[in-house]
């Protein structure tokens, strides 16, 4: 019978060092406290681990979004979170890095969009609210806003007639 040896790799005297992380990875990969805020504002744990992955893949897709403040990133995503929006979701919400001058200095910071998606669906949870739309007002169309709260406003679309610009 033969023997059976096994091999062990030596250890390195300088291992290699561990890359930095970006902000928005150590918000969304962390486990600490911020987490289970996201935890609580979502419901579950498996919707703020959607929710934080999501943040995560605009931060690879969205340029300069890893250098926002952790603050504005933060803010953001506690913010769609509460809200219950998902970036996921097309034209729901997303972040967009802003170049911010403050007390002279110059800071990125990360501003929530809000998408037609997102909008509607914040107007829809009021029981109030039976439907909403939107139609696009160009240059040529009459539009008056509503008289009272409580009226609707006019829009009137002219029948074969360029409308002109939005």
């Amino acid at each position: 019978m033969a023997d059976a040896t096994t091999t062990v790799a030596k250890r390195e005297a300088n291992p290699p060092t561990v890359q930095e992380y970006t902000t928005l990875q150590k918000i969304t990969l962390g486990r600490g406290m911020f987490y289970r805020q996201v935890v609580d504002a979502t419901g579950s744990e498996a919707a703020a681990n959607s929710l934080l992955a999501e943040f995560l893949n605009q931060g690879r897709r969205v340029p300069d979004l890893h250098l926002c403040s952790v603050e504005s990133l933060a803010y953001a995503i506690m913010r769609a979170a509460s809200l219950r929006l998902h970036p996921a979701i097309p034209n729901e919400y997303w972040l967009i890095p802003r170049t911010l001058k403050i007390e002279g200095h110059y800071v990125k910071s990360a501003e929530p969009q809000y998408g037609y998606g997102g909008l509607r669906k914040l107007v829809m949870r009021s029981p109030e609210v039976r439907d909403c739309f939107s139609k696009e007002v160009c240059a040529n169309d009459r539009f008056a806003p509503p008289e009272t709260p409580v009226s609707l406003p006019t829009h009137q679309i002219q029948p074969f007639v360029p409308r002109g610009p939005v």
